[in-house]
């Protein structure tokens, strides 16, 4: 079976700002919050500020990720503490879909769109509870979602398809992800251009500790070269959360072109994993030390975190990531998470960015 997905979400940005005075110095910026008080602009607003100006996406651009872009607003008065900034997403009924409260003046929004759609948008400054006057309406497309570029992979799989292959039995969850329902079920990514250093990292829920999960080294992700057999790759990376007798524990191997590391005897630990929690699986690879970390989304709490160093470059060519790990001579028991769910597939030469992990 095969089934192709793109979808929407999200990649954040930071924007550092610099608001200077203006204004009248001798009167310190006082938001009235009264209905009527003094201070109340005549269209509502509570706080003397100027409106944001939008900057992208505007005139009906189609980015590739959905990221709101302002400048700041003139500050009427010296400002009385660090300004918020609140974005609202309108659909084309006018229908509010998106209303958040951010620090910055970029705002990736994570709430899944419509594939090709027109939104609306604007945004306006917050302090304390009081608002300035809203920005003037910016419009965009909404993009398809979803990319596989050089240097980066993003996949939301969380509005049923995918930019990778979709190979065995999966289930497409909307809003959720996408469930891999047995051990030989896996999605596969040929990638542009080698990964030599960065991060591979997915969220992953319906795991257990538990006999529930058939299979023993089963795989969470991984990555190789070219298709050769997973189990004797020289390029082979996997992160395993197995099962059987082993069940629960966390396993995995990196191999570079001058060496293997991999966890052994006790470096293997058990990990209490909860089928209702979302898991943050991070796998960072950078000049010289490989670490693997989960985080509890739910609870959010750090469950587990190991590394160490290696030596050489990893430098598979082609190079291919895997949700879960293809067919290979090890069989069925060393092949995929059986029925785990993932969201929000990251391979890049830089870091996670913020606001993917909903």
């Amino acid at each position: 079976m095969r089934r192709q997905k793109i979808a929407v979400t999200g990649l954040a940005a930071l924007i550092a700002t610099a608001l200077a005075c203006g204004g009248d110095s001798k009167s310190p910026l006082t938001p009235s919050t009264t209905p009527g008080g003094t201070g109340r602009a005549t269209s509502g607003e509570t706080l003397k500020v100027g409106a944001p100006t939008p900057v992208s996406p505007v005139n009906d651009q189609q980015p590739t990720l959905p990221i709101l872009i302002a400048s700041p607003a003139a500050m009427k008065f010296a400002p009385p503490g660090a300004l918020q900034y609140n974005f609202e997403v309108l659909n084309a009924t006018n229908t509010v879909v998106v209303n958040e409260t951010v620090p910055s003046l970029s705002y990736t929004v994570t709430t899944p769109l419509d594939f090709g759609k027109k939104y609306t948008w604007h945004v306006r400054a917050m302090s304390n509870g009081a608002y300035g006057p809203w920005s003037t309406t910016a419009s965009f497309i909404a993009p398809a979602g979803g990319y596989n570029v050089p240097g980066e992979l993003y996949d939301p799989l969380i509005n049923g398809r995918s930019v990778g292959t979709v190979n065995g039995s999966a289930d497409f969850i909307p809003g959720v992800g996408v469930r891999l329902n047995d051990n030989n079920a896996y999605i596969n990514y040929d990638l542009p251009t080698t990964v030599s250093r960065g991060e591979i990292s997915a969220v992953i829920t319906n795991l257990c500790s538990c006999s529930g999960q058939p299979g023993v080294k089963t795989r969470v992700f991984s990555m190789s070269q070219g298709y050769d057999n997973m189990t004797d790759n020289d390029r082979r990376f996997t992160a395993e959360k197995r099962s059987g007798g082993d069940k629960g524990v966390v396993a995995w191997r990196f191999i570079t072109r001058q060496s293997q590391i991999d966890t052994e005897g006790a470096e293997r630990v058990f990990v209490q994993f909860e089928p209702s929690h979302n898991y943050l699986w991070r796998a960072a690879y950078n000049g010289g030390f490989f670490e693997l970390t989960i985080d509890d989304l739910t609870t959010g709490g750090r469950v587990y975190q190991y590394g160490k160093p290696y030596d050489g470059d990893y430098n598979p060519t082609p190079h291919v990531v895997f949700l879960g790990a293809p067919p290979s001579t090890s069989g069925p028991q060393a092949g995929t998470v059986a029925n785990m769910i993932v969201r929000h597939l990251w391979v890049s030469t830089r870091p996670r960015v913020q606001g993917i992990t909903q």
